[in-house]
């Protein structure tokens, strides 16, 4: 092509012109076939980019997608496929525990699962507990009496520790909800339906205080589980109203070692334990009792005074 078309003339310029098109024409043509001959077999499945401690590497083919990014400390996974999804996030090998969570989804359900693996662990000549344990502690494995100990995170105390670990896992169905191992559940968070008494341990179901059906502010049942006190109250009892208060129908009161009983504050009865005898307050009215025994024991009966006075 000539420097400068200006001082072409018609001729030149009509050539100069017709070779551009030849040229365009040639560039066009290859285009076309570069575009036609493309596949997706000349690109590499595989992607990867290092930096530091940092890697990431995604790999594609016709099954599905897999996803890998790490750094010094974590590896998090997802492997993807027309029936299912896979994810998973974890520590490195190195670590003190050995720490994995994964979710799993198909079409028909959904799973996930923890589990933790502890490889540091501390000697102990009591049995570990809340209170006893330091919080660097309760990181660790503890060994007492010859039995490896976790502390419990849901359940705040120790337990045995599983050979294999510690593992939950939750998994959902159209059907409903499936959890093992240990599930902890925020009452306050249960605000409709009814909970199965049969599902319930009894063994080991603790309370302070009992209603009747849909009367949560009238008559109770409480019991002080501290000292042993038990009674009967009406809905004036105060919060924390004892056995012996006045609001208080019918009462055992308790008071080491031995035993009051109280209807509305009133001592009509109690029980000496060192003694092993009852005794008894107040007036007693047994004009419509009838009184057997006393014949033999000792003990005036009223046939045997109205007699003597006769």
């Amino acid at each position: 092509m000539s420097d400068n078309i200006n001082n072409m003339d018609f001729k030149q310029l009509r050539n100069e012109v017709q070779l551009l098109r030849d040229e365009l024409a040639i560039m066009k043509r290859k285009y076309e076939d570069i575009i036609y001959n493309l596949d997706t077999d000349n690109f590499s499945s595989r992607f990867v980019k290092e930096q530091g401690d940092m890697r990431t590497a995604i790999e594609i083919n016709a099954e599905g997608i897999k996803t890998k990014v790490s750094n010094e400390e974590f590896d998090s996974a997802m492997t993807q496929t027309a029936e299912k999804i896979e994810t998973e996030v974890k520590n490195r090998e190195d670590a003190d525990k050995q720490l994995s969570s994964k979710i799993t989804q198909t079409a028909e359900e959904i799973s996930t699962s923890v589990s933790k693996q502890i490889t540091i662990q501390f000697k102990s000549i009591v049995m570990p507990t809340k209170n006893n344990t330091s919080d660097v502690e309760k990181g660790m494995l503890c060994e007492y009496d010859g039995t490896l100990y976790y502390y419990n995170d849901i359940l705040e105390d120790w337990d045995e520790y599983p050979h294999d670990g510690v593992n939950s896992k939750f998994i959902q169905t159209a059907n409903g909800f499936k959890f093992t191992n240990d599930v902890k559940i925020d009452a306050d968070l249960i605000v409709s339906g009814t909970l199965s008494a049969d599902r319930i341990d009894t063994d080991n179901l603790s309370c302070t205080r009992l209603y009747a059906k849909g009367n949560y502010n009238g008559y109770s049942v409480r019991l002080n589980g501290r000292i042993g006190d038990f009674g009967i109250f009406n809905g004036d009892a105060g919060e924390n109203a004892s056995a012996n208060d006045a609001n208080c129908i019918y009462g055992v009161y308790n008071t080491f070692p031995n035993i009051n009983f109280y209807v509305y504050s009133n001592n009509f009865m109690g029980y000496d334990v060192t003694e092993e005898k009852v005794w008894t307050k107040g007036d007693w009215d047994f004009s419509v009792a009838n009184v057997e025994g006393l014949e033999d024991s000792g003990y005036a009966t009223k046939e045997w005074v109205l007699n003597q006075l006769g």
